[in-house]
């Protein structure tokens, strides 16, 4: 018994000697603001002028459905005294479908807006990820840290590396 308990004791041993070893190993990883090396790049300035055209276009039609919305909204007003009651309730039918119609673009339109600047941020995102893994193996990182929203409120900088000029380099290649 005395040999097993001996033996468990050298073994615990040898574990904590292999334990702070691991805690005592140096980590080197990078870091950089995700969001702002992402709105550096040129590409990202098109997407966003071509999701303003959209905006435009779809805030212009947006104003025309509620310009006219407005105008057929005075007419009945207008000649709401005169109307035969089929009439005041087949326009009031209308202008219940002209409000509901201009919802459902509006909402429509917000739906296609995102989906469209997912669709265009996608290559954006597939390269900056594919710069810092590149800049992370050249450089052999454990890993990469993503400074934004303040998620590291510190970096000790004599283990890290501050990436983002790096990534910035290769992406204007």
């Amino acid at each position: 018994m005395k040999k097993t308990l001996l033996r468990g004791v050298a073994l615990l041993a040898v574990l904590a000697t292999v334990t702070c070893a691991k805690v005592e190993a140096q980590c080197y990883f990078g870091f950089l603001s995700y969001s702002e090396v992402l709105h550096s790049m040129h590409e990202y300035a098109e997407v966003q002028d071509k999701m303003a055209q959209m905006r435009e276009e779809y805030d212009k039609e947006q104003d025309r459905a509620e310009q006219d919305l407005s105008r057929q909204f005075a007419e009945f007003i207008d000649g709401q005294s005169t109307f035969s009651v089929n009439i005041m309730m087949k326009r009031q039918k209308e202008l219940q479908q002209l409000l509901e119609h201009g919802l459902q673009f509006k909402q429509e339109a917000r739906r296609l807006l995102k989906d469209t600047e997912a669709e265009l941020m996608r290559p954006l995102y597939a390269k900056l990820d594919a710069a810092i893994d590149s800049v992370g193996v050249e450089k052999h990182f454990d890993f990469v840290l993503n400074t934004d929203n303040n998620a590291c409120p510190f970096i000790n900088k004599e283990k890290g590396e501050d990436i983002t000029e790096a990534v910035r380099g290769l992406l204007a290649k």
